[in-house]
Order: C-alpha cells, then structure tokens, then sequence
C-alpha cells in the first residue's frame, strides 16, 4: 500500500508531463529537463490545475472588483496579449495585492 505522500507526488509526476503537454500544444516548448522536480515539489504539482479543468470565472466571484481588474490588467491581458507588453518586467512584480487587515 502506497504512502499519502508517495501517492501524491506519483499523482504530481504525472500532472508535471501534463503541463509539459498543455504547453506544448500552445507552442511553448519546455524540455523535461528544465522542469526537474524533487519529490516535494511533485506533491505540490498534483494540487495544480490546468486552465480547461476549471468551471469558475471572473463572473462567478462576488465583489473583490478592483482586485479582479488587478489580475486581469496585470497577469492575463499581458499573457493573452504578448504582442503589446515586452517581457522585461517581471508579471508579479506588477502585480499588487491589498494588504490583509487585521482584526
């Protein structure tokens, strides 16, 4: 009997060669070789989805409007649009998030 752990990252091993996969259908080659992951990095890989396994949209998100807007200016319209951004600025370092208040 497999371990939760062993378990988890086999399931990210195979979620590493599907992204590999989903990027090469966009005409993003990365060599299996760039992408090596240690066996707790596979763990944390078989949390990630990929864009067409998710049914949720911006729509469906009540309020958090600027934080939205935020996302889409800074993170998807450059990815979606590479033609108008050049790549010398880092996305996340663009990208500013509201601080937590603390109660």
């Amino acid at each position: 009997m497999k371990s939760p752990e062993a378990a988890s990252a086999q399931k990210g091993s195979q979620r590493k060669r599907q992204i590999l996969e989903f990027l090469k259908e966009r005409g993003r080659i990365v060599h299996p070789h760039h992408l090596e992951t240690d066996t707790y990095e596979d763990m944390i890989l078989s949390a990630i989805s990929l864009p067409e396994e998710l049914d949720v949209t911006f729509d469906d998100i009540g309020g958090l409007e600027s934080l939205k807007q935020n996302v889409h200016d800074t993170l998807l319209l450059p990815l979606k649009r590479r033609d108008k951004f050049n790549g010398t600025k880092r996305l996340a370092a663009r990208l500013r998030l509201p601080k937590a208040h603390r109660g």
